[in-house]
Parts: structure tokens; sequence; C-alpha cells
């Protein structure tokens, strides 16, 4: 799953399809508008609630103008909007959108257009090495 969210993360670049910290936070503060419409005993208004605690937040206004939220906001916003972009390709009145989205992103990773680099720390292989070899 990594691979394929830094794949898509790298179309979305690729595609223009970024967007803003301005966009992401206006983004974050219509979402705040329409949960403060709900009652509070709705569902979504206490999952909403739920989120902004269990990441450690107070409040509302916290949790939007955090630097994190906003930036981790921007990536899934661009990954909907290269999802909408491929959705739309699809002929009307086809149910084909799951289909044609998971195609996409096996292309993305059967193409092998990509490296995976592995931070290892082998500090300290050496000794390990010359402890097999002396049978320790």
């Amino acid at each position: 799953m990594l691979v394929k969210n830094a794949l898509i993360d790298n179309e979305v670049k690729k595609q223009g399809k970024t967007v803003t910290a301005d966009e992401a936070k206006s983004y974050l503060e219509q979402q705040e508008k329409s949960m403060d419409s709900l009652q509070d005993s709705d569902f979504a208004k206490i999952t909403y609630n739920k989120t902004i605690k269990d990441n450690g937040f107070s409040n509302a206004s916290d949790y939007i103008n955090s630097p994190g939220i906003i930036s981790i906001t921007q990536i899934f916003l661009g990954r909907g909007k290269l999802k909408n972009s491929i959705l739309q390709s699809i002929p009307k009145g086809q149910n084909e959108a799951t289909k044609a989205w998971d195609d996409y992103t096996d292309k993305l990773i059967n193409q092998g257009n990509y490296k995976i680099y592995l931070p290892v720390d082998i500090q300290g292989y050496r000794q390990l090495e010359e402890q097999v070899v002396l049978g320790k």
C-alpha cells in the first residue's frame, strides 16, 4: 500500500493535480462549518470530534490550523482530484468506477517505473559477520 500511495502521489504531481495549503485549509474550514451545523448527537459530528481528539487536538480550530493536518489534507485531496479525473474517462452509464481506478493503480505498479530504497543501518554489520564466522 505504501508503494501504491507513493506512486499515486507522484502521479498527482506529474499531472498537476496538487492542492495548495490554502485550498486544503479552505476544505477543512468548510468541513468544520458543516459539522457545526449538525446536532451534537449526529453520528458524523461525533466521528468528526473523535477524529480531532484522536489526533491530539483539543478543538477544531487547532486541528484545522495544524500544518500537519493541512499537509495530509493536501495529499488526500490531490489523490481525490487524480481519481476523479480517471473516473471521468469512464463512459456515462457504466458502473466501472472501482475497476477503472484499480486498473489505473495496478498499471502504475506493473510499469515498474520506480525504485524502492530502504533506510538500513548497517553499522555493526562487520562485527555480526565476524561473530558468525567465529561461531559465536
